[in-house]
C-alpha cells in the first residue's frame, strides 16, 4: 500500500521505498522537510544515511512527489499515476535531462502515484520563470529535448505504453475551463487576461479546440507527448540543456502540440514571429537526427499553426492553478499566435 498523507512519509516508509531500487542504502534521519502544494504535493527532504552515499545511490536532498491532498484526488488521481509510470517504465530510455528517480509506484485502486527524485535545486538546475521570456537559443535547446523523446517513442501504441491514452487528457481540463460558468468567471475577473473580442465567444473557442483534437484522432503519426509542455514546466542546466518536469498528462498523440506550446509561449511575440520558422525546421532536423521520421516543412507548418489553439486555455486558467501574473504573460503570447496564424479560420475551414 502506498502512503496517502504527508505524515505517513516517515523514516520506515522512506527506507522501504529507497531500498526497493537501491538495497544498499539505509536512511537514519530526516533532518528537514519542506512542503510545496500544487496539483501534486512535493516534499523536499534532507536525509542522513548510515554512510555517505556512493555514486549511483540516492543523494541527501530528495523530492518526494505524489497525491497527498485528499480534496484533489478525485480529479487528479490519474495524473499521479501517469507520472509514476513515466519514471518507472519510460524515462530511462529517453536520454533527455531528467531528475534521477529512486522510487516510483502507482496504485489505481488507491488513486495514488509516488515518485522519489533528486531535488533539482540541489543539483544546480534553474527553474523557469514564465515572466522572463526565453531567447531563440533556449527555445532551440528545449526543442532538442522534445525531438529526442518524440523520436525515441515514435509509433507509440497502447500495447507499447499501456498506461497512457490515445489523445490528450487536456480535453477534460478544457471541458471545465470552457464551461459556461468558468468562462463567465474569467470574463468578469478584473485580474484575468484581456483577450480580443473575436476570442470571447466561448462556444466558438470550444468548437475550434475540439476540432483540433478531432484532427488529432485522425493523425496516425504518434509518439508520447507531454501535453502540458509550457516553459513553466521546464528547468535549465548549467550546460545549456533544457529539461521538462510534471509528466502528469502524458498521452499517445501527434507531437506538434508540444512543439507549438513551447515555441508559442516561451518568447516575446516579436521574437516568436522572427524565429518560429527557423525553430520549426530546427525541430524537424533534430527529429530525424534522433531517429525519427523525415517530415515535410509544409505539412508540419500546417499542424504547428493549428496547435496554437491549445493556448486559448491560458486566459481562463484560475488563480488557484497559476498566478495571475504568469497567466497574463502566457496569454499575451499565445493569443498573439492564435491571431497571427489565423487559427480560427484554419480550424473552421
Amino acid at each position: 500500500m502506498l502512503p496517502m498523507t504527508v505524515d505517513a512519509l516517515d523514516l520506515d516508509w522512506l527506507n522501504a521505498a529507497l531500498r526497493t531500487w537501491t538495497p544498499s542504502v539505509r536512511v537514519t534521519a530526516i533532518r528537514d522537510r519542506k512542503i510545496i502544494l500544487g496539483t501534486a504535493t512535493k516534499i523536499l527532504v534532507h536525509v542522513e544515511y548510515e554512510r555517505p552515499p556512493a555514486a549511483g545511490e540516492p543523494p541527501e536532498h530528495l523530492c518526494i512527489k505524489g497525491g497527498f491532498d485528499e480534496s484533489l484526488r478525485p480529479v487528479t488521481a490519474r495524473a499521479y499515476q501517469s507520472e509514476a509510470h513515466f519514471y518507472a517504465h519510460v524515462a530511462r530510455g529517453l536520454d533527455i535531462p531528467l531528475p534521477r528517480c529512486w522510487f516510483a509506484a502507482a496504485s489505481a485502486v488507491q488513486g495514488q502515484g509516488i515518485v522519489i527524485l533528486d531535488d533539482l535545486n540541489d543539483a544546480g538546475a534553474r527553474f523557469t520563470n514564465p515572466l522572463q521570456p526565453w531567447s531563440a537559443d533556449t527555445v532551440a535547446a528545449a526543442l532538442e529535448t522534445q525531438a529526442r523523446w518524440h523520436a525515441r517513442t515514435w509509433g507509440a501504441t497502447q500495447e507499447r505504453y499501456p498506461w497512457y491514452p490515445i489523445g490528450t487528457w487536456v480535453r477534460d481540463v478544457a471541458e471545465t475551463l470552457l464551461s459556461e460558468s468558468e468562462w463567465q468567471r474569467f470574463l468578469l475577473d478584473p485580474e484575468a487576461p484581456k483577450i480580443p473580442t473575436v476570442l470571447q465567444d466561448r462556444e466558438r473557442m470550444r468548437r475550434a479546440l475540439f476540432e483540433m483534437w478531432r484532427l488529432d484522432d485522425l493523425n496516425d503519426q504518434r509518439c508520447l507527448v507531454h501535453s502540458d509542455a509550457h516553459m513553466g514546466n521546464t528547468f535549465g542546466l548549467p550546460d545549456g540543456r533544457v529539461g521538462f518536469v510534471d509528466w502528469q498528462a502524458l498521452a499517445i498523440a501527434p507531437p506538434m502540440d508540444d512543439v507549438s506550446n513551447i515555441i508559442g509561449g516561451s518568447m516575446t511575440v516579436a521574437d516568436r514571429r522572427a524565429n518560429e520558422r527557423m525553430l520549426l525546421q530546427h525541430y524537424l532536423d533534430l527529429l530525424v537526427a534522433s531517429g525519427g521520421p523525415r517530415r515535410s516543412f509544409d505539412e508540419a507548418w500546417l499542424e504547428y499553426r493549428r496547435y496554437h489553439m491549445h493556448g486559448i486555455l491560458w486566459p481562463p486558467t484560475p488563480s488557484a492553478m497559476q498566478h495571475p501574473d504568469r497567466t497574463r504573460a502566457m496569454s499575451e503570447r499565445h493569443v498573439a499566435a492564435i491571431i497571427d496564424h489565423d487559427v480560427l479560420q484554419l480550424l473552421e475551414s
